[in-house]
């Protein structure tokens, strides 16, 4: 059998071959070498695309920082009242705005949720939840009540100036439980958009009191009866449809309306904050009762969320807690900034 020889024109091919493999490894070194400046565009790309999710949030701290320094700037101005009515006026739309969507959103909301919740299958677990939201409130009432009169907050020369001055009357506790009864069941539900019942003494020497009315909303007559109503809209099935309907709707269109008004509050934060630094007196008493309140209430949740809470949850579960707990963190750290139990 003969031996087969390369002939000439393959050695030329099989040179040209391994004469462009090197250039081949040069250009795939060549464009993997800017990969080390990719991790520094994607942390640019992350920041760009953190400031876009919590943009709200960022105007608003923002909007704080600017309030604060430049209330500070104009207090070296002397500005008349209607100077700071001027300078306050943004701020005061912002409150309107709240207080205007407040009511609407309140029913709405109730009556929506409450409507579609059904009550034969989540009845049990309702009871439970509302029982152990008692108990909580009870307790934390309890826990606020007693850092209040330890720390006393609000104790200040001036506001012991200004109490010492007269002697007026004071609502006793049975008087303030009958006016927490009365306005859980008012007797208009078009008054009690606007009005609330409140005990006014009628005769100072026998400290007789006698039911009136104070501005203000009544949130919590109109609270029970949303709740009320929603669950009977709730049980009347495809007869309560068209009603479930109406109010789901406008549950959402008041979401939205919110959604785009809530963009104004930046704005509204940091005139209100300027004219509220402009029109402080005492910088440091004032500072110094701030402090006292936010020490107050940092100690209350600390209480709250390390003592009470895993203990009711030790005695109905007979388990660690603190376990528990540290699978809900992110919960727990936005109950801690919001104040919610």
């Amino acid at each position: 059998m003969e031996e087969i020889q390369p002939s000439s024109n393959d050695l030329d091919e099989l040179d040209s071959v391994e004469a462009t493999e090197p250039q081949e490894t040069q250009t795939r070194h060549k464009y993997n070498k800017p990969s080390a400046d990719v991790p520094s565009s994607q942390n640019g790309s992350n920041i760009v695309a953190f400031l876009k999710r919590n943009a709200f949030v960022v105007l608003t701290v923002i909007a704080v920082a600017l309030g604060i320094g430049l209330g500070f700037v104009l207090r070296h101005i002397n500005m008349s009242p209607s100077d700071i009515q001027y300078l306050t006026f943004p701020g005061e739309l912002l409150l309107r705005i709240l207080q205007m969507l407040a009511l609407p959103l309140i029913v709405s909301s109730l009556i929506s949720g409450m409507s579609s919740v059904d009550t034969k299958a989540y009845g049990k677990i309702g009871m439970r939840a509302f029982g152990y939201y008692l108990v909580t409130t009870m307790t934390a009432a309890f826990t606020g009540i007693a850092l209040a009169l330890l720390i006393q907050p609000g104790n200040s020369s001036r506001n012991t100036s200004v109490s010492s001055g007269g002697k007026t009357g004071t609502v006793q506790p049975v008087d303030s439980f009958l006016d927490l009864l009365r306005n859980m069941i008012p007797s208009n539900l078009v008054e009690a958009c606007f009005r609330k019942v409140w005990s006014t003494m009628a005769d100072l020497i026998f400290c007789l009191y006698l039911p009136g009315t104070s501005n203000g909303v009544n949130f919590f007559g109109l609270l029970v009866f949303c709740v009320a109503f929603g669950l009977i809209l709730g049980n009347m099935e495809t007869e309560g449809k068209p009603l479930k309907d109406f109010f789901d709707s406008l549950n959402k269109a008041i979401m939205q309306f919110v959604s785009i008004v809530i963009w104004y509050s930046p704005v509204g934060i940091l005139f209100l904050l300027a004219g509220q630094i402009v029109k402080m007196i005492d910088i440091g008493e004032i500072g110094h009762e701030v402090a006292m309140y936010a020490v107050t209430v940092i100690t209350g949740l600390v209480i709250h969320s390390l003592f009470t809470l895993p203990l009711i949850y030790f005695i109905v579960t007979r388990k660690n807690p603190y376990r528990f707990m540290s699978g809900i963190l992110q919960a727990i750290t936005t109950a801690f900034g919001t104040s919610s139990r």
